[in-house]
């Protein structure tokens, strides 16, 4: 007895002949009744359940191959080995072997148009009892392929970079890329990264760069556009501009440390003359406390003033030296 999957497409009236119909089926599991009654069709389950071979059923690429890329068509021809036998032809598709089969098409040609990748899997044809399979995988598509530079000046000095990366909309997992760079002699390839970096003025030219790959005997491969790249060597004016700049710069820096540093020795040697400064000198005999003094608390005199070391004032006044004391209270000279 077969497993059956009963499809009731149109049934005016009719259900007293299901019972019969499902009699029949269990006879021959490709039976369908008139059109717009009733379908009797083939319960399909994953390749575990499968217990009849694939015979009887001949399956053909007429355009396209079992492998292919997104966009792509592809067209399978299904025929059974027996000619002289008529009846409809059930396509089925399932995505992974581990889901279940569904039914995609009555007809003996199965087109597929402008592929994706979910259209990758393994296809059913099932003529009467018999059935075969075929596997279709897409592959992604090398798609928009251009080069996108950084800066995007129109020129750049020596010494300042210029990156170029090559960019693909949409791509295999397995990839290659190349550059190239036209010369006199044509295109000459200097790299094989997707990023391509420049920095000198004898780089300069037109570039450009190409993808390619090869998956399960499919190969495929892309050019972008050409692109301009201008490094211009620096001037001379600007390596003397810059040279200068960096002198006076220079020069700057070390006025600033001479300065530094004579402040920082007269700061020391305003330190060490109060350090090294001697105690107070002894005080005359016979003069008060407050007349007592040093060298150096005592200044000599200017033409136009008179000082005297005495708390006492008068019409006539005289410098009182101690050092100038002959002996007691008596002194060598008067001014």
């Amino acid at each position: 007895m077969h497993r059956l999957q009963v499809q009731v497409l149109y049934t005016p009236q009719r259900t007293t002949m299901l019972g019969l119909l499902l009699f029949c089926a269990s006879a021959n599991a490709a039976y369908t009744n008139s059109p717009g009654d009733l379908r009797v069709l083939p319960t399909t389950s994953s390749a575990g359940n499968q217990s009849s071979p694939p015979t009887g059923v001949v399956l053909t690429f007429t355009s396209g191959a079992s492998v292919m890329l997104v966009g792509d068509s592809v067209s399978i021809y299904c025929q059974s080995n027996d000619s002289a036998v008529s009846g409809l032809y059930y396509w089925y598709h399932r995505k992974q072997p581990t889901d279940m089969f569904s039914l995609i098409g009555n007809d003996q040609l199965l087109t597929r148009e402008n592929l994706r990748l979910n259209d990758s899997g393994q296809y059913k044809c099932m003529f009467r009892e018999t059935y075969n399979t075929i596997k279709l995988t897409v592959l992604e598509r090398i798609s928009n392929l251009s080069v996108v530079a950084s800066p995007q000046d129109l020129f750049v000095f020596e010494g300042h970079s210029v990156t170029l990366e090559c960019i693909a909309t949409s791509a295999p997992s397995s990839i290659s890329w190349t550059w190239y760079r036209l010369g006199e002699a044509g295109s000459q390839s200097i790299a094989s990264e997707r990023v391509l970096t420049l920095s000198r003025a004898g780089e300069s030219g037109e570039y450009y760069c190409q993808a390619s790959s090869s998956v399960l005997g499919v190969s495929q491969q892309e050019t972008s556009h050409h692109h301009r790249v201008d490094i211009i060597p620096m001037p001379v004016e600007c390596h003397l501009g810059v040279a200068a700049f960096a002198l006076i710069l220079l020069c700057w820096i070390f006025i600033i440390l001479l300065i530094v540093f004579a402040l920082l020795l007269m700061q020391r040697g305003m330190e060490s003359t109060a350090l090294n400064m001697g105690p107070m000198a002894s005080p005359a005999k016979g003069l008060p406390a407050s007349a007592k003094g040093t060298k150096a608390d005592l200044q000599q005199p200017t033409d136009d003033e008179v000082y005297m070391n005495c708390e006492g004032t008068g019409d006539a006044y005289s410098d009182l030296n101690p050092n100038h004391m002959i002996e007691e209270n008596t002194y060598d000279c008067l001014s």
